[in-house]
């Protein structure tokens, strides 16, 4: 009697090399694998946004014409500012201090220079800011009555991903992306929940 399921993994037709350049954006599983590829001694920018949960927050930051931090995202929590696009990880007690450190982050990062691009997809719940309205990567603490939560589509993701790919591509047309969806729950949501979400992460990446 077979007590599992064995899985026929197909070989992908490209490999990472020793001599490849990753770059690894999106939740904490992307930073594991960047983690395990720094360990492998394949040189690797590992989350330089931070964690970032939902597909809509990391194609923003990848898209080429993001170059400056949008200015209505700055957020003031107990005398500490963050931005609603970033990971709490960054923070500043003035805002010019933080705007600086995240443009010069935005800027370190140059598509061309890399062979590989991993993303993970942590959840299709996002929150969106109502007063701009703008999807945020991290709510930072502040009040829910600020943010409308929504359900992305799987046409929501694929369209902004192929405008994103699009941009990418025209820069580094040999880039390889690999599109991955995190196997950590998002109990908080219901598992029922959590479990839409990781289906409809998924489906833009084996279609």
């Amino acid at each position: 009697m077979e007590f599992r399921t064995p899985i026929k993994i197909e070989k992908s037709p490209f490999q990472i090399q020793l001599q490849s350049k990753v770059l690894t954006v999106g939740s904490c599983f992307a930073q594991v694998i960047g983690q395990k590829l720094e360990e492998n001694k394949i040189a690797t920018e590992v989350n330089p946004f931070g964690t970032l949960f939902n597909p809509m927050s990391i194609f923003k930051l990848l898209n080429p014409s993001y170059q400056n931090v949008d200015e209505r995202l700055f957020v003031q929590h107990q005398r500490t500012w963050f931005h609603y696009d970033f990971h709490s990880q960054f923070f500043a007690t003035q805002q010019a201090s933080l705007k600086e450190l995240l443009n010069h982050n935005l800027a370190k990062i140059q598509i061309q220079q890399y062979d590989f691009l991993v993303l993970t997809f942590g959840t299709a719940f996002v929150h969106q800011l109502k007063a701009t309205p703008s999807y945020v990567a991290n709510c930072h603490k502040m009040p829910a009555s600020l943010f409308e939560k929504d359900l992305l589509s799987v046409k929501d993701i694929c369209k902004k991903f192929a405008e994103v790919h699009k941009a990418i591509s025209e820069l580094n047309p040999s880039l390889k992306i690999i599109i991955t969806v995190s196997p950590v729950r998002h109990t908080k949501e219901g598992l029922a929940e959590n479990q839409l979400s990781k289906s409809i992460s998924e489906l833009p990446v084996i279609t």
